[in-house]
């Protein structure tokens, strides 16, 4: 493990994330998001969003993600990876460049600063 619960934030892409985990798994550097419900599309690009923020913040490059979803009853665990990973981060980029779009024209619009999310 190389850390767990570090909080990344990147004023360029103006927002964070908390990282669940990072560390080496067969031999790749792995960032690893944990949930507590069903897995669903958008955690594969959350999960890419937050190695934005890792190679933005410091440097980082992931070689892999996984998500594990953590079973209430009984300690049960599934691993999930996205079976086209390049398309993951296709998408991420995509929400990324909305996220982008949507605070300008907020700011142009109220000239507030953020969009709350």
């Amino acid at each position: 493990k190389v850390c767990d619960e570090l909080q990344v934030i990147s004023p360029k892409l103006k927002l964070g994330g908390t990282l669940d985990w990072l560390g080496w798994v067969d031999g790749k550097l792995t960032l690893i998001d944990y949930k507590t419900g069903a897995i669903q599309y958008k955690g594969f690009a959350q999960i890419e969003i937050y190695g934005f923020l890792l190679k933005e913040c410091l440097g980082i490059t992931v070689k892999s993600t996984a998500l594990v979803e953590l079973r209430k009853e009984g300690g049960e665990y599934k691993i999930r990876r996205c079976p086209d990973r390049k398309k993951s981060i296709s998408f991420a980029k995509h929400i990324l460049k909305t996220y982008s779009k949507l605070n300008e024209f907020k700011i142009l619009c109220d000239g507030r600063r953020r969009l709350s999310v």
